[in-house]
């Protein structure tokens, strides 16, 4: 079983690397983490000592005892799955609304043909270019269109799949695409944009985010559960 002072330094360790980045989360999902980390600490706090008074009653039988520390064991469970759940929930709703904000805004009124005029001359453009010129071009065209306040365009190469779809058949794997994309949207963005982008890598970067504090409790919790007896 995981003694008292490992679970403190594993816990300690976890709220360090959150401490570290919480004043910089939206009030919001910063209070939804806190609180799962909150509950599933104090679950696994409560078990351990729920399993230290089973092992140390000699008036109950083993078989009692095996039965009521499964059902300790199975409550922590429920809990972290629960809370990381919630908090995953809370993590999402955030990453939506900076996306909303990051994403080019389709117009309410598009019209199909000029939208269908818009392809064929890209196309037309773009057939006449190496594909890696293309693919520059590509950008060089978004990032005009969102200067110049062409909705439509700025949608079409900066929100819609044709872009990708065109990409590929010039033989691009739509990743490359994507990151010609987001450096033309970048070079674009106003202020507003840019602390979106910077916020949403603090929460799903892979390393010191929101994403991987949430991971951290769940990988937690399931080892603290596995060292119980």
């Amino acid at each position: 079983m995981m003694g008292i002072k490992e679970y403190e330094t594993v816990r300690t360790a976890l709220l360090v690397e959150w401490n570290k980045i919480a004043d910089q989360v939206p009030t919001t999902l910063r209070n939804a983490v806190d609180a799962g980390i909150a509950a599933v600490t104090g679950a696994i706090e409560k078990a351990q000592n729920e399993v230290i008074s089973l092992l140390g009653n000699g008036d109950i039988s083993d078989e009692y005892r095996r039965r009521k520390m499964d059902e300790v064991k199975q409550m922590v469970v429920e809990t972290y799955t629960a809370e990381v759940e919630k908090m995953n929930e809370a993590l999402q709703k955030e990453v939506e609304r900076l996306q909303e904000i990051l994403t080019v805004p389709k117009p309410k009124e598009l019209d199909q043909g000029e939208l269908l005029n818009l392809k064929a001359d890209l196309k037309m453009l773009l057939d006449t270019m190496d594909k890696s010129a293309a693919r520059m071009r590509l950008g060089q065209e978004l990032e005009k269109a969102l200067e110049t306040g062409n909705g439509v365009k700025a949608w079409l190469l900066g929100a819609s799949d044709w872009p990708s779809l065109y990409m590929e058949s010039r033989g691009f794997i739509p990743e490359e695409w994507e990151k010609t994309k987001e450096t033309a949207l970048i070079n674009r963005q106003d202020q507003k944009q840019a602390a979106a982008r910077q916020l949403l890598k603090l929460l799903t970067n892979k390393q010191k985010s929101v994403a991987a504090t949430i991971k951290s409790v769940r990988f937690y919790a399931s080892v603290c559960v596995d060292k119980l007896p």
